[in-house]
C-alpha cells in the first residue's frame, strides 16, 4: 500500500483521491518503522475520524502493547476483527495477549487456530497453535506440528526445544 500510494502521490496529474493518499501515507509513514511511531493518543484521534479503519485499529492495538495496556490492545484488535475478520495480524496479536498476559489458553487457541487456517504455511503461526496446544493438554497434536515445523526448520532451537518437550510430554 504504502509504495502503490507514494507513486500516486508522485503523479503529476491531478486525481480524485489524491488528498486522501497523502493522509493515508501520513498514517502509514515513508518507512514501517516511521508509521508505527503514533502515540496511543493519536491512534485514538484518528479512529473516532475514522471508524472501521482497519490500519488504524491494529496500530492502535501496537500502541497499546508497546504501552503495556493488553485489555486495551486486546479491544483495538477485536475491533479490527469486526472490520476485517480475516485479517492475520490482528488475529495473531489477539491470540498472543491472550495466551500471554490476558491468560485466557482455550481463546488464544481458537484465534491462533483461525490464523493458521488463514495462513497454513505461515511457520509463526503454526508454532503458536503448537505452544496453546501444548499447554492446553494436547501434546499429541503439538508433537504432529512441532515435527512438521521440525522438517522446515531444522535449526531453530525454539522449535527443537518445542519438539521435545511435546515428545517428553508424550
Amino acid at each position: 500500500a504504502r509504495t502503490a500510494f507514494q507513486q500516486a502521490r508522485g503523479a503529476t496529474s491531478d486525481f480524485p483521491g489524491k488528498a486522501e493518499v497523502q493522509r493515508r501515507l501520513n498514517l502509514l509513514g515513508e518507512s514501517a518503522e516511521e508509521g508505527k511511531k503514533r502515540t496511543p493518543e493519536e491512534l485514538e484521534r484518528l479512529e473516532q475520524e475514522q471508524p472501521g479503519d482497519v490500519v488504524i485499529l491494529t496500530r492502535l492495538g501496537e500502541a497499546y502493547e508497546q504501552n503495556g495496556l493488553p485489555k486495551e490492545a486486546a479491544a483495538a484488535y477485536e475491533r479490527a476483527l469486526k472490520v476485517n475478520p480475516k485479517l492475520l495480524a490482528a488475529r495473531f496479536q489477539l491470540a498472543k495477549l491472550y495466551a500471554g498476559p490476558l491468560h485466557a489458553s482455550e481463546k488464544a487457541l481458537a484465534l491462533a487456530k483461525a490464523a493458521r487456517a488463514l495462513a497454513p504455511n505461515d511457520i509463526e503461526a503454526t508454532f503458536l497453535v503448537a505452544k496453546l496446544a501444548y499447554d492446553t493438554g494436547n501434546h499429541t497434536w503439538a508433537y504432529d506440528l512441532l515435527r512438521e515445523l521440525a522438517r522446515q526448520r531444522a535449526t531453530d532451537p525454539a522449535i527443537l526445544c518445542s519438539l521435545g518437550w511435546a515428545a517428553y510430554a508424550l
